[in-house]
């Protein structure tokens, strides 16, 4: 008899621990959950709304993805739980919206800078200590491959889109919370950038010598300089470009982009296991050429 009942305790703590868990869970990604369901029913094909989740009970893993009419626009949100020596459930999540790009990331239910391994950011991934003065800004944030199975988590070192500025206190920022995006004065760097052909004329830039320029790269630029343009003067356009520059150096300063961080039950946090991937070196123009720009859809 008293081991049925202590049977049945363990039984009825255990499910209560998994519906902790699959709450934990199903609130971490409900805005999108919300968002795709509505998506397939407002596109008459509630067939699919069965699909946009994908819930592993036994292994405390939940992905739901899906998209709605306005747009093509979507969403992406993958989640696990993670549980430490006393039981407690600690979930991280990776998500991503299509349309909205400053909506992306890594986040958990606790502080990440409570559950990343200790002393974590941007140096992490370099060959030293040494940083670059950013003024604030952050120029990377993780992409993470949420598991399904185990407890590694991979992560990924990847540069916020030019013109989406997030402020942190480290290069390195989990996610776009804080992140401010700045439409017109991107969408005209990128369009000067096209136009540029050799690493002499971005230093031209960059000292200010405008007039020795080729003349159709010139009269670009001095067609958004104005009043009423993206740059309101000369010196505004030559700050902007020294922001690409302090892009440029964070990302020559990277040893590695790729991480494993393996799970402590007992710390209650992740280390890091292994680290992997070198960034392919770049000049500074092939580096602006192959950076990816804020572009938010509609």
């Amino acid at each position: 008899m008293m081991r049925i009942i202590l049977f049945l305790g363990l039984l009825c703590f255990g499910q209560a621990e998994a519906q902790v868990m699959s709450k934990m869970l199903w609130k971490s990604v409900d805005q999108c959950y919300q968002e795709a369901k509505q998506g397939a029913i407002d596109a008459e094909a509630p067939e699919e709304v069965a699909n946009v989740a994908q819930y592993d009970a036994k292994n405390g893993y939940l992905t739901v993805s899906g998209s709605w009419p306005t747009c093509g626009c979507g969403c992406e949100a993958t989640a696990a739980a993670f549980k430490d020596s006393k039981g407690k459930y600690t979930i991280m999540k990776y998500e991503y919206w299509d349309c909205t790009a400053n909506r992306f990331g890594l986040f958990s239910s606790e502080k990440l800078k409570d559950v990343m391994p200790k002393g974590f950011g941007y140096t992490s991934f370099t060959t030293d200590n040494k940083t670059v003065e950013t003024k604030g800004n952050s120029f990377f944030y993780l992409y993470a491959d949420i598991p399904q199975k185990g407890t590694d988590l991979k992560i990924e070192l990847k540069q916020f889109p030019v013109g989406l500025y997030a402020k942190s206190e480290d290069i390195l920022a989990y996610n776009t919370n804080n992140a401010k995006g700045l439409y017109q004065e991107t969408y005209i760097l990128e369009n000067i950038i096209e136009r540029i052909n050799k690493d002499e004329e971005l230093n031209l830039i960059l000292k200010g010598d405008f007039e020795e320029l080729s003349a159709p790269l010139l009269a670009v630029i001095q067609k958004n300089i104005g009043p009423k343009e993206a740059f309101k003067t000369k010196n505004e356009l030559i700050k902007a470009f020294e922001l690409l520059q302090d892009y440029y150096r964070t990302y020559n300063q990277l040893k590695y982009t790729k991480m494993t961080l393996g799970w402590n039950r007992k710390a209650a946090r992740f280390y890091i296991k292994s680290r992997d991937t070198s960034p392919e070196k770049k000049t500074f123009l092939v580096y602006l050429k192959s950076t990816p720009f804020f572009n938010p859809g509609c």
